[in-house]
């Protein structure tokens, strides 16, 4: 891949960036850094007079802080989808299960039903035979 050549501007410096990452990307990157800085600007007083090894310390803190929170809510994550899909296998499971009982009662239903009418004929033979029977 053509590494590209992006001039950002970052706490004020022009920098010249060369990467395998579109330009638009790069400049993306300048302005939350630029966005950390001026948020730190706002928190610690006299941030611009500070030594330049003390703002540096402190954006890599703030952007090293953010990637932890944000690697840990995508850790939550993972895990609540890992949740969710055994939770999910589980059910479909359980309408596996019950979908074998459901046919399995469905087969003992039908063979009552047979076996009723069996028993529903053979009465009506015996009803017939028995007045057959009664009036000879």
């Amino acid at each position: 891949m053509e590494k590209k050549t992006t001039e950002v501007y970052i706490g004020g410096r022009a920098l010249t960036l060369q990467s395998d990452e579109d330009p638009v990307y790069m400049q993306k990157l300048a302005a939350y850094l630029n966005g950390k800085l001026g948020d730190l600007q706002k928190q610690v007083p006299h941030f611009d007079k500070r030594p330049s090894d003390f703002q540096y310390q402190m954006l890599v803190l703030n952007v090293a802080d953010d990637f932890f929170k944000v690697r840990s809510q995508a850790d939550a994550s993972a895990e609540k989808i890992t949740s969710m899909e055994q939770t999910l296998y589980d059910l479909k499971h359980e309408l596996v299960t019950t979908k074998m009982q459901l046919e399995h009662a469905e087969k003992e239903a039908a063979e009552w039903k047979s076996a009723l009418d069996e028993q529903g004929k053979r009465l009506d033979e015996l009803r017939e035979s028995f007045f057959k029977h009664k009036s000879n």
